[in-house]
């Protein structure tokens, strides 16, 4: 019986491609555990730069495809292709990934020439200045944060609220559980604006570094389901008070 390690690891046809790209890529890697493993120990490399991560990540799945392709071709077409046009088509996918991702870059069409490219790229560096600004006078600002280790799993969030000099009025802590760190975005910006509510801070700017949260609550992208009943009541809250939502990076 073919089993799925043979077939897209172990076998002989899987070795050869395999064994292609791994040459190609400068990487010595065994097929012990299985394609699962294997996947992983291409996943867990570190890359040297985007279009290093890029092969990284997709080119497994890009092999598994096409070594499926050709087993189907041969089991119910009868058409046995060549260990060179199966690589030959991993090369095109990927070339075509790459062009498409990054298309101010000469891609060859042989993947040796692609590793290659990859070896001379440098990463380039953009440095942004990140400040906390104040608010205007007679306002307030809220930045909160949440996160989730795991997503999901264990979330926790908290805020802080400044006046116009820079004062610290509030600082808050939440420990969720087990969440989405959308989720716990939501939250974090949830709990912060109620208690703002509470105790009569109804001039607000709240900032948050989660760029999808900030645009679900402004109604520019639509809610995910999950996160619906938070999004839902900070929308309502908003009919309270002057609140201004903006993204931005967070100082660490």
């Amino acid at each position: 019986m073919e089993t799925t390690n043979h077939l897209f690891c172990d076998g002989e046809v899987a070795l050869k491609v395999w064994k292609y790209f791994q040459d190609a890529c400068g990487l010595s890697i065994n097929s012990v555990g299985g394609i699962r493993a294997k996947f992983i120990r291409w996943w867990l490399i570190k890359p040297q730069n985007k279009v290093h991560d890029m092969i990284l990540q997709c080119l497994p799945s890009i092999i598994c495809w096409e070594i499926w392709k050709y087993r189907y071709t041969y089991k119910y077409e009868g058409i046995r292709s060549s260990i060179h046009r199966i690589i030959g088509q991993i090369t095109y996918l990927m070339q075509l990934l790459l062009s498409t991702e990054f298309p101010s870059l000469p891609f060859m069409s042989s993947f040796l020439r692609i590793c290659q490219l990859v070896d001379i790229i440098k990463p380039q560096l953009h440095i942004l200045p990140v400040r906390w600004n104040k608010p205007s006078v007679g306002e307030f600002k809220l930045n909160v944060d949440g996160c989730s280790k795991g997503n999901p799993g264990n979330a926790g969030c908290g805020g802080v609220l400044r006046d116009h000099l820079g004062r610290l009025i509030m600082a808050f802590t939440v420990y969720l559980g087990s969440c989405s760190n959308n989720s716990a975005e939501a939250q974090a910006i949830k709990t912060g604006v109620r208690w703002c509510l509470d105790h009569g801070f109804n001039r607000l700017t709240v900032e948050s570094d989660s760029l999808v949260v900030i645009q679900m609550i402004r109604g520019e992208i639509s809610t995910t389901w999950h996160i619906k009943d938070e999004i839902s009541a900070i929308q309502a809250m908003n009919l309270i008070g002057n609140f201004h939502y903006v993204h931005t990076l967070q100082r660490r």
